[in-house]
């Protein structure tokens, strides 16, 4: 009986890879269901209502998101450069970071189109393109946040040194960030192109040595960009920004309060005086 089973569910298997093509049995979950003459019924990814479900809130959720992101986007950069503090660092240093989100939110766009049936966002230029523009504008905004955040603790902790912090200053400190970020994701225009698997073309690598680069080293240097200097970066600035606005506090509360003190004791000291005269 057992090896009646075992037979029975090895010529299922064997029929199964059989009558699917290798992308099917190798990409996507298949259930067999044995009815009673033994025909095994192939249950795509498709077909599950999970899927369908995800696939619905993917389908209105990147959307919407996507445009009222963009939307902000525009309105932040309208208001920072209409508005009386358009001169200051940190206001030029929002509008630029303004602008780079709303590149990435319409890449986002573009890979969220992608995955939709017949259509295909990525031919020969477009695929390194918009993969720059992608890595490019992460790389360039976080970074961007990572100098607006020195800024405001060298303003914090050294105030006498806030009046050389020029907008000539930023702009070119903005200026080196982006040919940074620039030259990082250069290599994006060689690495990167279309590739054919069964049929059907995606974007992916030029040769074996761009694949291995793409896939095993540039991620190391991309998650040291993206996340881990400007993560930890971020949170030690911010705690001496918040360390140094107590101690900064303090001071002056201390100092009011021998004002006060000084103030109190010279009146004192006049009434005195005054009753004594009299």
């Amino acid at each position: 009986m057992a090896t009646t089973e075992l037979y029975n569910l090895e010529q299922t298997f064997t029929a199964i890879w059989n009558n699917g093509t290798g992308r099917e049995i190798m990409e996507q979950p298949v259930t067999a269901i044995w009815n009673n003459d033994t025909s095994p019924e192939i249950k795509l990814m498709e077909d599950y209502l999970e899927y369908k479900i995800s696939w619905k809130i993917f389908q209105v959720y990147v959307p919407i998101c996507t445009f009222f992101g963009i939307c902000g986007n525009t309105m932040s950069f309208l208001v920072l450069m209409f508005s009386n503090l358009r001169h200051t660092s940190t206001c030029i240093y929002m509008a630029t970071i303004s602008c780079l989100d709303t590149v990435i939110l319409s890449v986002v766009l573009c890979y969220h189109v992608n995955r939709y049936p017949g259509v295909n966002v990525f031919h020969s230029w477009t695929c390194s393109v918009i993969t720059f523009l992608f890595y490019f504008s992460i790389h360039f905004d976080t970074l961007l946040l990572l100098a607006m955040t020195a800024e405001r603790y060298i303003v914090v902790r050294f105030p006498l040194k806030a009046a050389s912090i020029t907008r000539k200053k930023t702009l070119m400190i903005i200026a080196g960030i982006g040919t940074f970020s620039l030259a990082l994701n250069l290599h994006i225009f060689f690495t990167r192109g279309m590739n054919e698997v069964d049929g059907r073309s995606f974007c992916g690598y030029t040769g074996e040595m761009e694949k291995y680069f793409v896939t095993k080293v540039y991620p190391w240097i991309d998650s040291t960009i993206y996340c881990f200097i400007p993560m930890s970066s971020l949170f030690i600035l911010n705690i001496l920004i918040i360390s140094n606005i107590r101690k900064a506090g303090k001071i002056q509360k201390k100092m009011v309060a021998n004002g006060n003190g000084v103030s109190t004791g010279r009146g004192n000291g006049e009434n005195k005086g005054q009753k004594q005269v009299t």
